[in-house]
């Protein structure tokens, strides 16, 4: 029994030590790579449990979850124990379910990576956007798919924000009430639709062009001085107001604001322009105004004395005149003087229509009467070489006009329009009625919406470019050679015009003749067809007794010497005053009083209520130079009184006389 104890316990421990030998030549065989390969698992495993993003592997074909990290299980809100060993149906969208499937099918051309955007689903039922990079991976003839998934939320609400504020600022772009264009290298980046129909254009049609097509030529510097600015980065706005072309040719003022910015990541020229042709037109408008009034107070503040001295000039040589009989050389040379008066006079009554003071008598009048009466006139003065054509409207409707300014205006675009054709053409004047609405209205202050009657005097004549239409109405600006005109024939027809609340337009290009269309409100009363009486045909001598009151004394003296000769007894007075001592202390009867409006301490109207009430069948003319008193009202003179405005001559004094004595006369 011993003995094979013995041999058993040799046994063993040759067996042990057999074993002690094995285990130390693994250990130092094996031992340090496995350790090595045990520390590269654990590295992997803590870089994958450290990444940001959720990453998922899934063993294919089954698409069992073979491995998820701490992200992952973080996102999904699940344990790694949850995951591991589930089916990955579910936790995607179909999408990546059907990319998973085509990476089991290993399709040759399916892209490795492949990255899509989709919805994980959480635990607790919602769902979260994120971008999964899929990719097949082979390990020891097993297939798997590594799945990277990034939380994709805040990029998302970025991506939402950004496309609502740039929602936001195309909403404010395309509904501005202005233009707005992006400009680089000379053209358009981006325009808002408002610009594009400001110009007349689509917006596509403007793509590939630049502000420097649009501009006029004379503007032109404005946008060079831009372009320099763009190219030295300066970032002071520009502030501009330049005119532009539109589709349709036409010219439009606009407001141009315009600054440097940097456009997708370039210099780039940034604009916002505002239609201001409406505001211009009422400035020039304005202007107008204003140039016209400014003259008008010079002509005012001269005429009063002026109107006076013509008026002694004028009467005085007439009265020489007359005793000249035989005498033609010394008649010939006082006819000069007279010529010259007369051309005086005739210069400041252009200044009085053009600054709209000038003397009317309103009345209900019927423009083709006018026309018609006129006509025969017309054709004389524009010879043969130039044929007239009318065409009026039988059913126009009445205006309310001074027949003579009507007729002035129709001789003086008339022989414009003549001289406009020195081979000859045609002159064409036609009559209609035309209803005004409120856009229409608008472009002149003096136009109201409503019922017009309409006068077009058209030629066929040279024809002007668009400068000098902007400036024929103009004083003293004529296109005519030195000598053969002053420069206020068609400043007169403007001021007229106006005065009687009309408006004119002209149109006109060179070689194509010229277009005056002018616009008077219409009436629905009917016209007085009493024609004034030629002077010619008036009865001007008489007997009665009148009295002169005129504080210029070569004028009063004139006006007693022109009506003695005409027969008449009269009484001179050399201010209101002495004309009121006169009326107390003369016995006699004072049939008419001769009268200025303006004077010192009293004007004319109120001398004649004064004197009235002691002598009340005595009659009165009142006789003034200036054309703003108490018997003219802008212009228009009061319809119940009898004015002459000075200068005149001795036989429309004497008639004007005879008139107011005549209808005052007992039956």
């Amino acid at each position: 029994m011993s003995m094979r104890s013995d041999e058993n316990d040799k046994r063993n421990a040759l067996r042990q030590r057999i074993i002690g030998l094995g285990e130390r030549s693994f250990r130092k065989s094996y031992y340090p790579a496995l350790q090595e390969r045990m520390l590269e698992l654990e590295r992997f495993r803590a870089l994958l449990d450290h990444a940001r993003d959720a990453i998922v592997v899934v063993e294919l074909p089954s698409g069992t979850i073979v491995d998820v990290n701490h992200s992952a299980c973080k996102q999904l809100d699940y344990s790694r124990d949850e995951l591991l060993g589930q089916p990955f149906e579910g936790l995607w969208t179909s999408e990546v379910e059907e990319l998973l499937q085509r990476l089991t099918g290993g399709e040759s051309e399916f892209p490795d990576p492949t990255t899509v955007e989709t919805h994980l689903s959480i635990k607790d039922g919602r769902r979260v956007p994120v971008e999964v990079t899929l990719r097949r991976a082979d390990f020891h003839e097993r297939h798997y798919a590594v799945a990277v998934a990034r939380d994709i939320t805040e990029r998302k609400k970025a991506d939402q924000a950004l496309i609502e504020s740039e929602e936001r600022y195309r909403l404010l772009a395309e509904n501005s009430l202005t233009g707005i264009f992006i400009q680089q290298d000379g053209r358009f980046s981006y325009l808002n639709n408002r610009l594009a129909a400001m110009l007349g254009y689509r917006s596509d049609e403007l793509m590939g062009k630049g502000f420097r097509d649009l501009v006029v030529e004379e503007d032109m510097p404005v946008i060079d001085k831009a372009g320099c600015a763009v190219c030295s980065g300066d970032r002071v706005p520009l502030h501009n107001e330049i005119r532009v072309r539109c589709k349709d040719r036409s010219i439009r003022w606009v407001d141009l604001l315009a600054t440097t910015i940097v456009f997708r990541g370039r210099t780039a020229e940034m604009g916002n322009v505002a239609d201001i042709s409406d505001r211009k037109n009422l400035e020039e408008q304005l202007q107008q105004a204003a140039k016209m009034e400014a003259i008008g107070k010079l002509a005012g503040g001269v005429a009063h004395d002026f109107n006076n001295l013509l008026t002694a000039m004028l009467g005085y040589s007439a009265l020489l005149l007359q005793q000249l009989e035989g005498e033609e050389e010394k008649r010939n040379k006082l006819m000069q003087v007279i010529h010259a008066g007369e051309r005086a006079a005739e210069l400041t009554r252009q200044l009085l229509a053009f600054s709209r003071k000038q003397v009317l008598s309103i009345k209900v009048i019927d423009l083709n009467s006018v026309i018609w009466h006129l006509e025969k006139m017309l054709r004389r003065i524009i010879g043969e070489h130039v044929e007239l054509i009318t065409s009026l409207d039988p059913a126009l409707h009445n205006i309310e006009a001074d027949p003579a300014q009507i007729e002035q205006i129709l001789m003086n675009l008339v022989v414009n329009a003549r001289d406009a054709m020195p081979d000859g053409g045609t002159i064409a004047i036609e009559t209609s009625n035309s209803l005004l609405d409120n856009e229409h209205a608008q472009s002149s202050s003096e136009l109201t919406p409503g019922p017009h009657v309409v006068i077009a005097v058209s030629d066929t004549g040279l024809g002007m470019d668009s400068q000098t239409v902007s400036r024929i109405f103009d004083p003293f600006f004529t296109t005519k050679e030195k000598g053969m005109g002053t420069g206020l024939g068609l400043a007169t027809v403007y001021g007229i015009i106006k005065q009687h609340r009309g408006h004119v337009s002209v149109i006109s290009g060179i070689g194509q003749g010229s277009t005056f269309q002018i616009y008077f409100p219409a009436v629905d009363i009917a016209s007085d067809d009493e024609r004034e009486v030629p002077p010619a045909q008036r009865r001007t001598l008489g007997s009665e007794t009148i009295l002169v009151v005129e504080d210029e004394d070569l004028v009063r003296k004139l006006v007693c010497e022109v009506l003695q000769q005409f027969g008449y007894c009269t009484l001179e007075a050399g201010g209101p005053e002495e004309a009121i001592s006169l009326s107390e202390t003369f016995d006699g009867v004072i049939h008419a009083m001769v009268t200025d409006v303006v004077m010192p301490g009293m004007d004319g109207r109120r001398l004649f209520e004064r004197i009235a009430t002691s002598r009340p069948h005595m009659k009165v003319l009142y006789i003034s130079g200036h054309t703003e008193n108490s018997i003219v009202r802008r212009g228009v003179l009061d319809g119940s009184v009898h004015f002459l405005h000075k200068p005149f001559t001795a036989e429309r004094l004497g008639g004007k006389v005879r008139e107011i004595l005549d209808a005052s006369s007992p039956e």
